[in-house]
Parts: structure tokens; C-alpha cells; sequence
């Protein structure tokens, strides 16, 4: 008796075989949609991820409408026929699995978004999980039978008009700014930010972000709540001023590959407060002394 990996990997591979006399245009298509559909279940969740898939291929009946009735309609646009199709025959794999008469999450369902609406949390979370291990064995499939798209197919996130060209103010989160909005992106498909033909992405972007952060007023409205909170609990407070520039937050994941760490509501650079813990047993470390605590007060 065969386990249920092998039973996803045999179907996932009858899928990849039964697609193997279509053109080229469409392996690639269909290869790219396979490579995004998986994250797409796991940020959006997987009713609205095949909401998706079936609406890029103009719809379809509940069964999932076979490709071939696709080519009869008379569509002038080749290539976005060859698109939609290979949209509708992805849903029509992944119906076809999720809703199998022996084994299936929703067993002898046509259509695998009305058995979604139709069933409850605990089926569809199976389900989702169950698309999600499918789609494993496809992937790896597909990308191993099918070749890969080029620019007319690789997926591109576009801007919103209004933020082309945005340039920072002199007011607003430099933080936000700075972890949120990186648009020196090259407008090609490499999607990397690596110097060529003498310009540096990284090094244009990072110049914006230069000069004075945070609003004056604001921080010392901050630091003052802070005392107070301090000594409401019997606490003692200071003021320190660094002897030198300091960098924060480098090991952060940023696409500059630096990280920086910016107060999340007063939008200038800060030390958090683990750090600060990090530096003091450091330094309590270098000094020699033990956790007893009248070896630290000596």
C-alpha cells in the first residue's frame, strides 16, 4: 500500500505527463503559475489564491473546464489564451486532487471554491495543507520537465503611479521610509540591486536617507515620559550622550544587505532595550566581575 507522499507525487507526476504535447509558450506559463501559486496559498490563504487562478483564466465551469474548449472560442489574443489556459488547467489539477473520490478533502466535489464555501474551518485548513504538500512534489516536477519563462512571463509587482518618483520630506518616519519604500529597483527582470554600468542602486537609494531624522520636540516629550515612568516605579534614570557615530540594527534584513533599527514611533535611530542589556554584560564581563551583586555595585 502506498503512503500519501507517494500518492501526491504519482499524481502531481500524471499532471506534469498529461501536459506533455502542449506548446512551449504554454509549459512556461504553466510552469511559472505552479512556482507562485504555493506562496500565494501561504500569504493569502488558499480560497483566495484559486479565486485567483480561476479569475485569470476567465472563469471556467465548476468541474474545471478542460483547455481545449478554450481554443474553440475564437479568442484573437493567442498568447493571453495560452495564458489563461495554463491559469484554468492549474485549477483544474488541483481541483482534480483535492476533491478525488478515494482519499480526497472534499471527496466527489465538483468544484473544488463551492466545497471551500460550502464546508467548515477544519476541512479547509486540511486542504490548504494538503495543496500546499501537492504542490511540493509539482513544482519540483514542473521545474524539472518544463522550461523556464522568460520576460513576457516572470511576475513583476508593480508601483502605484502616485509613488513614482516619490522623494522623502523632511518630515515623516525615516524608519518607514527606510525599511518600507526601496524603489531603485532596476526596471528589468534580475531584480537585483548590483552596481553596473556605473550606477550603484544600493548607494543612490542610501543617499536619500541623509541629513537629520525625528522632530525635536517630540523626543523631548519622550524622554520626559520615560523619566516619569522610571520613577513612578522607583527607578533611577540618566542621560548619555555616544562618543562617536554608531551603527544599529546592521544584522536586520534589509535588500541594501545593512539593516538599521529606527524607534518604531519617533522615527530616529535607537538602541533597543536588549541591546543595552547585551552592552552592559559585556562590559560587566570585561571588567571582571561575577553576578553577585556586591560585585557589581563594587
Amino acid at each position: 500500500m502506498r503512503t500519501l507522499e507517494q500518492l501526491r507525487a504519482a499524481d502531481a507526476l500524471a499532471r506534469v505527463d498529461e501536459l506533455a504535447q502542449r506548446g512551449v509558450e504554454f509549459k512556461k506559463c504553466y510552469r511559472s503559475y505552479v512556482e507562485r501559486l504555493g506562496p500565494g496559498i501561504v500569504m493569502n490563504g488558499l480560497g483566495q489564491a484559486l479565486a485567483s487562478e480561476q479569475a485569470a483564466a476567465g472563469g471556467g465551469d465548476e468541474s474545471g473546464t478542460k483547455p481545449e474548449r478554450r481554443r474553440e472560442e475564437g479568442d484573437a489574443d493567442s498568447k493571453g489564451r495560452t495564458k489563461a489556459e495554463a491559469h484554468l488547467q492549474l485549477y483544474h489539477n488541483l481541483n482534480r486532487w483535492l476533491c478525488r473520490p478515494n482519499g480526497g478533502v472534499y471527496p466527489g466535489q465538483r468544484d473544488i471554491l463551492a466545497a471551500i464555501v460550502g464546508g467548515d474551518e477544519s476541512h479547509y485548513l486540511r486542504a490548504q495543507a494538503e495543496a500546499i504538500a501537492w504542490l511540493v512534489w509539482h513544482k519540483k516536477l514542473c521545474r524539472a520537465t518544463f522550461p523556464r519563462g522568460g520576460a513576457g512571463v516572470a511576475m513583476v509587482r508593480p508601483l502605484y503611479r502616485s509613488a513614482q518618483g516619490a522623494k522623502r520630506g523632511d518630515a515623516g518616519h525615516a524608519g518607514l521610509w527606510y525599511d518600507k519604500f526601496l524603489d531603485t529597483w532596476p526596471h528589468d527582470q534580475s531584480w537585483s540591486l548590483q552596481s553596473k554600468d556605473k550606477q550603484n542602486p544600493k548607494h543612490e537609494w542610501l543617499k536619500t536617507l541623509g541629513g537629520s531624522v525625528g522632530d525635536a520636540g517630540q523626543l523631548a516629550e519622550a524622554r520626559l515620559r520615560l523619566a516619569w515612568v522610571v520613577e513612578a516605579a522607583g527607578g533611577v534614570w540618566g542621560l548619555f550622550r555616544a562618543e562617536s557615530r554608531f551603527v544599529t540594527g546592521l544584522g536586520r534584513s534589509h535588500p541594501v544587505e545593512n539593516g538599521f533599527a529606527f524607534h518604531p514611533s519617533l522615527g530616529v535611530p535607537y538602541l533597543p532595550g536588549s541591546s543595552l542589556k547585551g552592552s552592559c554584560a559585556r562590559g560587566r564581563a570585561t571588567m571582571g566581575l561575577t553576578r553577585g551583586e556586591k560585585e557589581v555595585d563594587e
